[in-house]
């Protein structure tokens, strides 16, 4: 945790681990029934491993250019949820919004501010957007199962209860 984040496979929860990139499991009866992956990962050095500069600044232009405007410039009022992460700054950086018309916020903990914070804080700044700490503590925590359960609910939409 001092590094402001868990490492490698681990998560924040005993006995719990993020899986593998790309993992695509089948479970039947509460057992796994098949392991794959949705797509194969290509590792530098590897002879399908391919990376030109210029064709993969083209290829990022278009995704952005055609996926980006579907949510961001939309008739509901969004906010962006802004982490350390260069896929937020990516997208910080592509949309240019009006200044002041964007507002931002990163979720923070109770003892000290972690480096989510501060990149999200400095990027906000930078695009000249408004930017929020939304603080999670310990009543956060004592009713985590009820939030877990809600953010899956309103977000995938696919859960059965």
């Amino acid at each position: 945790m001092s590094c402001g984040c868990v490492l490698e496979n681990r998560t924040l929860f005993k006995g719990i681990h993020v899986l593998p990139t790309a993992s695509a499991w089948s479970f039947r009866s509460g057992s796994i029934e098949r392991k794959s992956t949705y797509f194969q990962s290509l590792r530098v050095g590897t002879a399908n491993y391919v990376c030109h500069r210029k064709s993969y600044h083209q290829a990022v232009r278009q995704v952005f250019s055609t996926n980006l405007p579907r949510y961001l410039n939309g008739r509901d009022r969004i906010g962006m949820s802004l982490t350390g992460g260069l896929d937020t700054r990516m997208v910080m950086a592509w949309q240019q919004s009006r200044p002041g018309s964007l507002p931002c916020y990163t979720y923070g903990g109770p003892y000290r501010e972690c480096r989510d914070v501060t990149v999200a804080r400095q990027v906000a700044g930078t695009c000249g957007q408004p930017h929020e700490v939304i603080s999670v503590g310990k009543e956060f925590f004592s009713r985590f199962p009820h939030y877990a359960e809600r953010s899956v609910f309103l977000t995938d939409g696919c859960v059965l209860r």
